[in-house]
């Protein structure tokens, strides 16, 4: 496993080391827009956000993908979403804020996320 930091790489090694790259796990938001670049066969596990206020068509309550819809349009990545069921699952990044799409960041339960890896590693199995 290798964390990236992006911002600190040029743009020819940022394309290098996504077309090797077997699985991205990645936030949700403009930094999983990567995903389509992503060599046949990869998958990606995007974390959702809580939902607690409605819109975009998603109720309070839920687990949320921001860019679902835009990553169907991309079949050769497998898609995994890593669901945030509640409170426990993030924390806001700023006092005061109440909107938990923009203004807060998931907490991973490594465990959780374990089995999302497995599922991509056995997909991957010949």
């Amino acid at each position: 496993m290798e964390v990236i930091e992006w911002q600190n790489i040029p743009f020819n090694k940022q394309i290098e080391k996504l077309l090797n790259t077997t699985i991205l796990i990645t936030p949700c938001g403009g930094v999983s827009m990567i995903i389509p670049m992503l060599p046949h066969g990869a998958h990606a596990i995007v974390m959702d956000y809580y939902v607690t206020q409605e819109q975009y068509g998603f109720k309070r309550g839920q687990s949320a993908s921001m860019e679902g819809a835009s990553l169907n349009h991309f079949p050769h990545v497998r898609k995994h979403y890593y669901q945030v069921c509640g409170s426990q699952d993030y924390e806001f990044d700023f006092p005061g804020v109440k909107d938990t799409r923009n203004d807060a960041s998931v907490i991973v339960n490594t465990t959780r996320l374990q089995l999302l890896i497995d599922t991509a590693l056995e997909d991957m199995r010949p």
